[in-house]
């Protein structure tokens, strides 16, 4: 039986998101990071400790993300400096 996509637990979404090797960080409006998985651990090189609850300004040099967010307008196939590594 399918589950409906209404009625997936939470849980399982969460445990997608973390089985993946690709950085996933999730902001809220004002920057604020909510959602950072072992894949984002791993490629930036910050424990997930240190990043849920900071703003992203204040670990990661990139104010185009919180633009992004703010203006809800796409910003793809831009090339980002983030610690040092594109």
């Amino acid at each position: 039986m399918a589950i409906n996509r209404y009625e997936c637990p939470i849980e399982h979404l969460y445990a997608i998101l973390e089985s993946t090797h690709y950085g996933i960080v999730a902001i809220d409006k004002i920057g604020t990071i909510t959602f950072f998985n072992s894949g984002a651990q791993t490629i930036l090189g910050i424990n997930v400790e240190e990043a849920m609850g900071e703003n992203i300004a204040n670990l990661l040099n990139t104010p185009s993300l919180l633009t992004t967010v703010k203006s809800g307008k796409q910003d793809v196939g831009k090339c980002i400096l983030l610690n040092g590594r594109t």
